[in-house]
């Protein structure tokens, strides 16, 4: 969770900046210095640190992650970066699935399935 929250604030950061500079460009073409087209354009905005923390506090704690249109996505990242991780999962869902479906198969025939004679329930078990 720490480091997720930590990834987002990071992305946060790139976002301000990337908007701060696209604002100061605009204001370098219209004209103005490079100076003056950083705080011109943008009163607001004058520092990152102070919009990353309010925006995270708007956020929450989970910055997002409940968006279900997203999470394909967050996962499909997440494989990427770990594949061996990625395969090691899957690897084992398939044991257990290979493994649970041929033991419920030979439970259903010996104890399930009635048995494949004629008049079945005439034959008695003898015990000696």
């Amino acid at each position: 969770m720490i480091w997720r929250r930590r990834r987002a604030l990071a992305d946060l950061d790139e976002d301000i900046r990337d908007h701060l500079r696209a604002k100061t460009e605009e204001n370098v073409a219209r004209g103005m210095s490079r100076r003056r087209g950083r705080r011109g354009g943008t009163p607001r905005i004058r520092s990152v640190t102070p919009n990353q923390r309010r925006c995270a506090r708007r956020v929450g704690p989970d910055l997002g992650t409940t968006n279900s249109c997203r999470t394909p996505a967050y996962a499909l990242r997440l494989v990427r970066r770990s594949p061996g991780f990625a395969s090691l999962v899957v690897a084992t869902l398939a044991l257990g699935i290979g493994l649970t479906t041929a033991v419920f198969s030979v439970v259903n025939a010996v104890l399930l399935r009635p048995l494949a004679y004629r008049d079945g329930s005439r034959l008695n078990w003898i015990v000696t």
